[in-house]
């Protein structure tokens, strides 16, 4: 235990210096804005989309986890048919079993899943069938070794009433990357189309890879059930070992890693490397692993891997750039002047330079770790 979360404490670390760092390439992929008027004289520029603020954002308790048997929690989703509740569940090694945890941080429901053995739970996304009846999809897609030849998605219904005892599971997938196997820990359901993604956790970026419609939300459980998919490679993020990830109404994409948050254009508009629209650190956190979107859409919901852990509310970055009626983006005065600016040559280093000097600093802390480690 104390060597993981010495391990997490240095991934912590860098994935921060390593947040801090992208900006400093600029949004390349944006087009500037003719005519965008220079930032106002006599204060301090808001950040720009794509910009970090550089500071964490100010969270407040929204409850804390009180029950003991959630010792690991990776998974994390707020309930749409019971106020005030969130769904947590556990990773590797521990019970195939969701809670639901009131507003209160008591458990109201402990459910365990019929006929499952978890492999390694690793995220929890909301989504609809196509029925319109909501599910809960269950990413047992963990693979620190990068050994399985498959991962799954399972899907339960989400129950009418909260009382333990145990689940169904509806349809199973099966699923298999293009490229062999690899570690993931994010699972997002697009609420508009109800796709299913999943997002590769890579030291230096992920990649975001699409379950096929056929199998989900198309097709019957038994056509679903019946074949292993090959998951489809839909973009590229520059974010290190993410961790969790949840959709905003409007289709944008936010990823949190160990020490920052990332919010990005819809994935459905990617062309190679998915656009960052603003980035701000975290708070700190044990093992911070979980995100979901809070009520109301304007705020989020963290949470960390620990016993009585506290689910943590943050603001969604404030400085997002917000999509027009045509579904684009039009970048903030301050975004259209670093991007002219980058344009002329002025605009940083280049991204792969960022990377290169970011691994360095890592690789260096994680030999400094080792190396304490072994001294005791």
């Amino acid at each position: 235990m104390r060597r993981r979360l010495t391990f997490a404490a240095v991934t912590s670390l860098a994935a921060a210096l390593l947040a801090l760092a992208q900006p400093a390439a600029g949004p390349a992929s944006a087009t500037s804005t003719p005519g965008a008027p220079p930032p106002p004289s006599g204060g301090t520029a808001t950040p720009s989309a794509g910009e970090s603020s550089g500071t964490a954002a100010a969270p407040t308790v929204d409850r804390i986890v009180r029950d003991g048997r959630i010792l690991e929690a990776s998974g994390l989703a707020a309930s749409t048919r019971h106020a005030g509740v969130v769904w947590v569940h556990e990773d590797s090694g521990r019970p195939a079993r969701l809670y639901a945890v009131d507003s209160n941080g008591d458990t109201a429901a402990a459910l365990d899943l019929r006929g499952i053995q978890q492999v390694d739970w690793e995220a929890l996304a909301i989504t609809r069938d196509q029925r319109n009846r909501w599910m809960l999809a269950l990413g047992d897609i963990g693979d620190n070794s990068a050994v399985r030849q498959d991962v799954r998605v399972l899907l339960v219904r989400e129950p009418a009433t909260l009382k333990s005892g145990r689940l169904s599971v509806q349809r199973v997938l099966r699923l298999r990357y293009p490229n062999g196997a690899v570690d993931a820990e994010t699972l997002v359901a697009d609420p508009r189309t109800r796709r299913l993604y999943v997002v590769t956790k890579g030291f230096l970026g992920g990649e975001i890879y699409a379950v096929p419609q056929q199998a989900w939300p198309g097709g019957s459980d038994a056509a679903a059930e019946s074949r292993t998919w090959p998951l489809q490679l839909v973009a590229r993020v520059n974010v290190s070992s993410v961790t969790d990830g949840t959709f905003l109404p409007d289709g944008r994409l936010v990823l949190r890693n160990y020490g920052s948050m990332t919010m990005f254009e819809d994935p459905t508009k990617a062309k190679g490397t998915l656009r960052a629209l603003a980035t701000e650190v975290l708070p700190s956190q044990p093992q911070g692993e979980s995100v979901a979107l809070g009520t109301g859409g304007t705020s989020l919901l963290i949470g960390s891997e620990g016993v009585r852990q506290p689910l943590l509310r943050v603001s969604l970055p404030s400085d997002a750039v917000a999509p027009e009626a045509d579904g684009t983006a039009t970048p903030t005065a301050v975004s259209a002047a670093r991007t002219s600016a980058g344009d002329a040559g002025g605009g940083g280093l280049p991204s792969f330079l960022v990377l290169v000097v970011a691994a360095g600093i890592v690789l260096l802390l994680l030999i400094f770790g080792a190396v304490l480690i072994a001294l005791r």
